[in-house]
């Protein structure tokens, strides 16, 4: 399992990436006279280490082809969309288990979330408790 510090290191390179890249499509649409048809810029080093992520911390991927860690980078902008974070909920869960909702609005909110959600133990653990 990764580190904290590692995983961290992971999310903000691929967050100053998508800054990168972002600064890079403003400077294209700012100068398309210019450059004319050339294609513009894009990212895929970040999606690329996602992928990593995902492979090494054992993420599922849902049917949208998100994983928790994708979802949370993508959709909720590195958690700051809080009202999409707020709307997390755990599914396949038993009936009468009860759990506590998920806080994500961090990287290590995240980071947490992902070492309970996915560590074989952890889920043995969850799953037998009433």
């Amino acid at each position: 399992m990764l580190t904290f510090e590692e995983f961290k290191k992971y999310i903000d390179y691929i967050k100053r990436e998508d800054e990168f890249f972002l600064k890079l499509s403003d400077l294209y649409r700012e100068y398309r006279d210019v450059v004319g048809d050339a294609e513009a810029p894009f990212s895929i080093g970040g999606n690329h280490i996602i992928s990593l992520l995902e492979e090494i911390m054992n993420l599922e991927i849902d049917d949208s082809g998100y994983s928790d860690l994708s979802w949370w980078v993508y959709e909720c902008n590195y958690g700051k969309d809080t009202e999409k974070v707020d709307s997390y909920e755990l599914t396949n869960l038993p009936e009468n288990h009860k759990y506590r909702k998920p806080k994500l609005h961090t990287v290590k909110e995240l980071y947490d979330f992902l070492v309970w959600r996915y560590n074989p133990e952890t889920i043995k653990q969850y799953f037998s408790e009433k």
